[in-house]
């Protein structure tokens, strides 16, 4: 029995098609981060020209990296991403700090920001999610940290499950996942538009223009309101 080496090269499966592929991308682009941050940023802004703003610039800046990527991409036609495209730029070790980096914190990170918001929507549909099982106190150390309290709910189980699910599918085959990537995204998609419905036919504005900078002056004028009127009682006006 001959134990030579055939020659053949290992590469990856070519499974995805092009309705998978361009699933892919779209999901990727469409985060998770869309149904979460809007509020955020409006409250930190409290402008809506401001967070109007946000979105432009990060529109035009991901537009930039689209771009690049699609050139490098015809350009560099290996499997890899950016680390082909730093392997062949900049050398073999830029390459694999990227590949270390981006398997160790990148990729878990973005795993777990999509958990948690998967978590997040469903407690909306089901309260005892966020329901706390237990709590754990950990103490300040010196003046260096704040003691914290860690809520932990069922919220955290279902992060995970989440995950262990998606792995399994991914695991089961690439046609597998990306059928499941492509009625996700379609999910995901549906779901922006039916945000975008909403705000443009809810016939009339239920709030004003701009309700942080309202709601702010409101709660301003109701707290002068009370310390003059707390003058007048005191001094039997």
């Amino acid at each position: 029995m001959s134990t030579e080496p055939t020659g053949k090269r290992l590469e990856l499966v070519r499974g995805l098609g092009p309705w998978a592929s361009a699933a892919i991308v779209v999901g990727t682009m469409i985060g998770t981060g869309i149904f979460l941050k809007p509020a955020e940023m409006a409250r930190e802004g409290r402008f809506v020209s401001v967070v109007f703003a946000a979105w432009i610039v990060g529109a035009v800046l991901s537009m930039f990296g689209a771009l690049s990527f699609a050139e490098l991409g015809a350009a560099i036609p290996e499997a890899g991403g950016e680390y082909a495209y730093l392997r062949r730029g900049f050398g073999p070790a830029w390459g694999f700090l990227f590949g270390w980096m981006h398997s160790i914190v990148g990729r878990p990170s973005s795993m777990a920001s999509i958990a948690a918001g998967i978590a997040r929507f469903l407690s909306f549909l089901i309260p005892a999610v966020a329901a706390p099982i237990f709590t754990w106190h950990f103490p300040g150390i010196g003046g260096w940290t704040k003691p914290y309290d860690f809520v932990f709910t069922w919220a955290q189980p279902v992060a995970v499950l989440w995950l262990v699910i998606m792995t399994i599918v991914n695991y089961l085959g690439v046609r597998l996942g990306g059928a499941v990537q492509v009625v996700l995204t379609i999910v995901k998609i549906a779901s922006v538009l039916l945000v975008i419905g909403v705000a443009f036919f809810s016939g009339g504005s239920a709030h004003p223009s701009d309700p942080i900078s309202t709601g702010t002056s409101s709660l301003r004028f109701s707290l002068r309101w009370r310390r003059r009127s707390g003058r007048m009682t005191d001094g039997k006006i």
